[in-house]
Protein backbone atom coordinates (compact mmCIF):
# COMPACT_ATOMS: atom_id res chain seq x y z
CA UNK A 1 0.00 0.00 0.00
CA UNK A 2 2.87 2.45 0.30
CA UNK A 3 3.97 1.53 -3.55
CA UNK A 4 3.50 5.01 -5.19
CA UNK A 5 1.17 5.55 -8.14
CA UNK A 6 3.80 4.86 -11.42
CA UNK A 7 2.56 8.30 -12.81
CA UNK A 8 3.07 10.09 -9.47
CA UNK A 9 5.79 12.91 -9.65
CA UNK A 10 7.98 12.81 -6.58
CA UNK A 11 11.06 15.54 -7.14
CA UNK A 12 13.43 15.18 -4.13
CA UNK A 13 15.54 17.83 -5.64
CA UNK A 14 12.67 20.31 -6.22
CA UNK A 15 11.24 20.06 -2.88
CA UNK A 16 14.50 20.25 -1.35
CA UNK A 17 15.71 23.28 -2.98
CA UNK A 18 12.31 25.30 -2.48
CA UNK A 19 12.15 23.68 1.21
CA UNK A 20 15.81 25.23 1.58
CA UNK A 21 15.11 28.67 0.12
CA UNK A 22 11.93 29.05 2.31
CA UNK A 23 14.12 28.60 5.40
CA UNK A 24 15.96 31.30 4.31
CA UNK A 25 13.43 33.46 3.67
CA UNK A 26 12.02 32.53 7.01
CA UNK A 27 15.53 33.48 8.99
CA UNK A 28 15.22 36.85 7.48
CA UNK A 29 11.68 37.44 8.45
CA UNK A 30 12.68 36.34 11.76
CA UNK A 31 15.19 38.43 12.49
CA UNK A 32 13.35 41.57 11.69
CA UNK A 33 11.12 40.28 13.74
CA UNK A 34 13.22 39.50 16.67
CA UNK A 35 14.31 43.15 15.94
CA UNK A 36 11.19 44.37 16.64
CA UNK A 37 10.55 41.90 20.23
CA UNK A 38 14.23 43.22 21.16
CA UNK A 39 13.29 47.08 20.92
CA UNK A 40 10.22 46.76 22.56
CA UNK A 41 11.66 44.86 25.31
CA UNK A 42 15.10 46.88 25.74
CA UNK A 43 13.59 50.38 24.94
CA UNK A 44 9.65 50.39 24.80
CA UNK A 45 10.40 54.46 24.79
CA UNK A 46 11.72 54.53 21.79
CA UNK A 47 9.01 52.93 19.88
CA UNK A 48 7.18 55.93 20.68
CA UNK A 49 9.66 58.44 19.34
CA UNK A 50 8.64 60.55 16.04
CA UNK A 51 12.14 61.13 15.03
CA UNK A 52 15.09 58.71 15.36
CA UNK A 53 18.48 58.79 15.73
CA UNK A 54 20.65 56.62 12.97
CA UNK A 55 24.43 58.24 13.94
CA UNK A 56 25.69 60.58 16.04
CA UNK A 57 23.89 63.88 14.87
CA UNK A 58 21.93 62.41 12.16
CA UNK A 59 18.50 61.85 12.48
CA UNK A 60 15.00 60.19 10.58
CA UNK A 61 12.10 61.97 10.92
CA UNK A 62 9.35 60.15 10.93
CA UNK A 63 6.73 63.30 10.07
CA UNK A 64 4.06 62.55 13.35
CA UNK A 65 3.89 58.85 13.29
CA UNK A 66 5.84 56.80 15.83
CA UNK A 67 8.20 54.45 15.41
CA UNK A 68 6.07 51.44 16.22
CA UNK A 69 3.23 52.13 14.10
CA UNK A 70 6.02 51.97 11.01
CA UNK A 71 8.43 49.21 12.00
CA UNK A 72 4.96 47.22 12.84
CA UNK A 73 3.91 48.02 9.26
CA UNK A 74 7.04 47.52 7.76
CA UNK A 75 7.02 43.85 9.07
CA UNK A 76 3.50 43.21 7.04
CA UNK A 77 5.22 44.56 3.68
CA UNK A 78 8.37 42.52 3.94
CA UNK A 79 6.13 39.37 4.65
CA UNK A 80 4.34 40.27 1.32
CA UNK A 81 7.74 40.97 -0.03
CA UNK A 82 8.89 37.67 0.81
CA UNK A 83 5.85 35.85 -0.15
CA UNK A 84 6.74 37.47 -3.22
CA UNK A 85 10.55 36.57 -3.49
CA UNK A 86 9.70 33.14 -2.66
CA UNK A 87 7.16 32.35 -5.74
CA UNK A 88 9.67 33.60 -7.77
CA UNK A 89 12.74 31.70 -6.71
CA UNK A 90 10.50 28.78 -6.12
CA UNK A 91 8.78 28.66 -9.47
CA UNK A 92 9.25 26.27 -12.22
CA UNK A 93 11.51 27.00 -14.75
CA UNK A 94 10.10 27.56 -18.65
CA UNK A 95 11.07 25.67 -21.29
Amino acid sequence: MSDLHPHHEDHPDTISRTARRGLMLFVLYFALFCGFLLLNLFSPSAMQDTVVPIFKGYYINLHGLNLALLYGIGLIVAAVLLAFLYMRLTRTPRS
